[in-house]
């Protein structure tokens, strides 16, 4: 959906908004004079990061139902896969150069998203990592969607779930038994399932009879996902702030299942948002629509804008700092947000609008003619 569109939904905007905050909230605890005291900020990050996911999913999920409800064919993907890049991977590659020219650190896994399958790191750009999994989920979901299809017909794209799911699953259980690097978790079909778990409410949202019981029942579904939030939090932080859970987590929930609740939990509040969009007022509502709209060039600049920040202001670390360094980001996000991001997008919307390939087809039967 271009940012452009009149059928924005405010709720996603709300989930969108508040995925970057956490983000914003837990990176910037390097402003305060002790960081370490600011760890129970550091699960937002983590929670934040699948929000992102579970919303990523949710959208191109909706986008490529309809693609297959309508047959796919390799033009209908190719301006799929065009939409995508040209609204995600200008802004990437535009970052990246920069830190190419200031800091000449810029590896080749860092342009075609392969860093930690590679180089096992990060990249150049520490929060590339999630922008990795994102990308190849765009290019192998919808293959392996077409493959199912081909052996599942209509239920192609279910199963297709089912194996982004259980694939990265199985992975963590093979990582737990055999005593795997950790931080190979971040390898990029290994978190698929945080996709996933958003493709599979958008498949939800199409039943008209689970719809119907989503909406009648919303208030349970909040319920679940507020409880499954809590004790994902306690789990991470209870002993840290002294609630700690009154019963005892198995070391394979920590490392095999915990995914799983993480993400199930960020698709139901998708989907409690994108059924339920809240009523605030106007300024508020204003704020949540900028934060969502720069939320992308937010997300590949703050750490950047922070670095900077602590840097210049390294002897003034504090609460004020902490503060003062998240508004500089969320001021400073709007400008490669409007020169890099809108025009990108504006080109993607001329050359994929339906006005155009109506126009397209017009001109090429008038020439027949």
């Amino acid at each position: 959906m271009s940012d452009f569109s009149r059928k924005r939904i405010f709720g996603l905007d709300v989930v969108r908004s508040f995925a970057i905050v956490m983000v914003l909230i837990s990176h910037a605890r390097q402003a305060l004079v002790d960081p370490d005291s600011g760890l129970v900020l550091t699960f937002g990050g983590w929670f934040g990061v699948e929000l992102f996911f579970a919303l990523s999913g949710f959208l191109i999920g909706t986008i490529l139902i309809k693609l297959f409800t309508r047959r796919i064919s390799p033009s209908r993907m190719g301006r799929f896969w065009f939409r995508r890049w040209m609204r995600t991977l200008p802004a990437y590659f535009f970052l990246l150069i920069i830190y190419w020219g200031v800091f000449g650190q810029v590896q080749f896994s860092d342009f075609i998203l392969l860093q930690w399958p590679i180089n096992h790191n990060q990249g150049v750009i520490p929060v590339s990592w999630s922008l990795a999994v994102e990308e190849w989920f765009y290019i192998i979901f919808p293959l392996t969607a077409s493959a199912s299809a081909a052996l599942f017909r209509k239920r192609g794209m279910l199963v297709a779930i089912m194996v982004s799911i259980a694939i990265p699953l199985f992975f963590r259980v093979y990582q737990y038994n055999f005593g795997m690097d950790g931080m190979a978790i971040r390898v990029n079909p290994f978190r698929f399932d945080g996709m996933a778990y958003g493709v599979l409410a958008a498949y939800l949202m199409t039943k008209p009879t689970v719809r119907a019981a989503f909406e009648k029942n919303w208030l349970t579904i909040a319920f679940a996902a507020a409880l499954l939030f809590t004790l994902d939090f306690l789990r991470y932080n209870g002993a840290r702030i002294g609630f700690p859970l009154p019963f005892r987590i198995p070391a394979w929930h920590d490392n095999i299942t915990s995914y799983m609740a993480s993400g199930l939990c960020a698709a139901l509040i998708v989907i409690i948002f994108y059924l339920h969009s809240p009523h605030i007022g106007k300024i508020c509502s204003s704020l949540i629509m900028y934060i969502s709209k720069i939320s992308y060039s937010l997300y590949l600049w703050h750490l950047l804008i922070f670095r900077y920040a602590l840097q210049y202001f390294q002897d003034s670390r504090g609460v004020t700092l902490y503060f003062a360094v998240i508004a500089a980001a969320i001021l400073l996000s709007c400008i490669p947000y409007i020169l890099i991001e809108v025009p990108f997008m504006k080109v993607r919307d001329y050359f994929t609008s339906n006005r155009r390939s109506h126009q397209k087809s017009v001109v090429g039967s008038s020439r027949l003619r």
